[in-house]
């Protein structure tokens, strides 16, 4: 599923989003703690962004999960 506006889309995250991902959680994390609670240093690693997506994927195909990334 992908949605398109003029300067964005949304669309389901794939594996291939792992490395964005983490670069947008380590790039923003004191904003982040801020309002979230704290995570791990495990949540900040490429292993733990790759299994959170397969994990969100195999929720979705179980129609409990679904997310996405605004592009």
């Amino acid at each position: 599923m992908k949605l398109v506006g003029n300067d964005i889309y949304l669309r389901f995250l794939e594996e291939s989003d792992a490395v964005a991902k983490l670069q947008l959680n380590l790039r923003n994390r004191t904003f982040f703690e801020t309002y979230l609670t704290t995570r791990g240093e495990e949540f900040y690693t490429i292993e733990y962004q790759i299994n959170s997506i397969k994990s969100s994927m195999e929720k979705m195909e179980q129609d409990r999960e679904y997310v996405f990334g605004y592009f």
